[in-house]
């Protein structure tokens, strides 16, 4: 006899029986309940480690069995051989190896399965989808970080100048400037999927100072950061860089098992996220493409990182929270400032 709970697949009541099989049938013995069940239509579930053994009858109802001993007792009387996972799940080496294998598949494919998958998304990526995402992006650093600018109007014109001089004639997309006063974005510059690069006051200030005109180097400097935000529109990095960050978050919750915010994030990424190395050597190389294309020499977009650089050092960054340094500041969305300066400074 074999001692289980009896479940009538109705209500969750569990019933202790005896289960007793026979050449053709299984036999349930308890208090009110008396049945035999065809072993033709009775099946047996896995039972791994700690858990019970449950069997199934044709109409819903079924059986559990936990005592270790007489689970073993059933499957020998059914002629139930166990499963191969579940033979390997008693074997602590199996299982050991199981586990390697699982964080090697995920490594593998945050290293190289997510960035084959950005480059073959991002090609197919509808200009429509860039668009509005761009949009929605903009519409929540305006909320949210932007302020509307305090540039003169000269000023902007100045800038708007040089823009239209350094945007390329057969551009991917149409290109546009807009200036916008943030006090935690500090000097910086931002380009958005769908073409918008957003300059703040502080970038031009930084550039310009705020009494002189726009010309000669100051407008070759600005041209540098232009061109160099133009090839992050170009190359599509920023919808790269929210495709990597959301796969990425993906298969976060896919193992973890929490989906929310992964889709909402979009404009935080844009933000936060940092390019990759990759993609501002991409960036710098076309700018550089750009500038001399005009006859502007590349080295001016490195005076202009030199003067960031400088003047971040000296304002207090240290007294800002960390989330805040992460985004204030062009140089630091902008990584491997000492490296892109030799660089520049190297080409012709």
């Amino acid at each position: 006899m074999i001692n289980a709970y009896f479940f009538d697949g109705t209500d969750a009541r569990r019933h202790p029986v005896a289960l007793q099989v026979g050449p053709d049938h299984v036999a349930i013995a308890g208090d009110g309940i008396a049945r035999r069940e065809p072993r033709a239509t009775t099946r047996v579930a896995d039972a791994f480690a700690g858990s019970p053994c449950i069997v199934r009858f044709a109409d819903g109802a079924h059986c559990e069995v936990h005592d270790p001993v007489h689970q073993e007792a059933l499957l020998t009387l059914l002629q139930v051989r166990r499963s191969l996972v579940q033979r390997w799940e008693d074997r602590w080496a199996t299982a050991l190896a199981a586990v390697v294998l699982i964080v090697a598949a995920v490594f593998a494919a945050w290293r190289w399965g997510i960035p084959w998958a950005v480059e073959s998304i991002a090609a197919r990526v509808p200009a429509s989808w860039e668009q509005a995402l761009g949009k929605r992006a903009l519409e929540t650093l305006d909320s949210e970080l932007l302020s509307p600018t305090r540039l003169t109007p000269e000023r902007q014109a100045q800038a708007a100048a040089v823009f239209r001089m350094i945007r390329p004639a057969q551009a991917r997309m149409a290109l546009r400037l807009e200036f916008r006063y943030s006090k935690a974005l500090r000097a910086n510059a931002l380009a958005l999927p769908d073409g918008t690069i957003i300059l703040t006051d502080d970038l031009v200030y930084l550039v310009a100072g705020t009494g002189s005109d726009i010309e000669g180097a100051l407008a070759h400097e600005l041209a540098g950061v232009l061109a160099h935000e133009i090839a992050h529109i170009e190359r599509r990095h920023s919808l790269r860089k929210l495709l990597d960050a959301s796969l990425t978050g993906t298969l976060a919750a896919v193992l973890f098992g929490d989906f929310s915010g992964v889709a909402a994030a979009a404009p935080t990424i844009l933000l936060q996220a940092q390019y990759s190395r990759a993609m501002e050597l991409e960036a710098d190389a076309d700018a550089a493409r750009m500038l001399r294309a005009r006859g502007i020499p590349p080295r001016h977009l490195a005076d202009l990182l030199e003067n960031m650089a400088s003047s971040r050092e000296a304002g207090n960054a240290s007294a800002m929270p960390s989330w805040l340094r992460r985004v204030a500041g062009y140089l630091s969305t902008h990584p491997s400032t000492p490296e892109r300066i030799e660089r520049l400074r190297a080409l012709p």
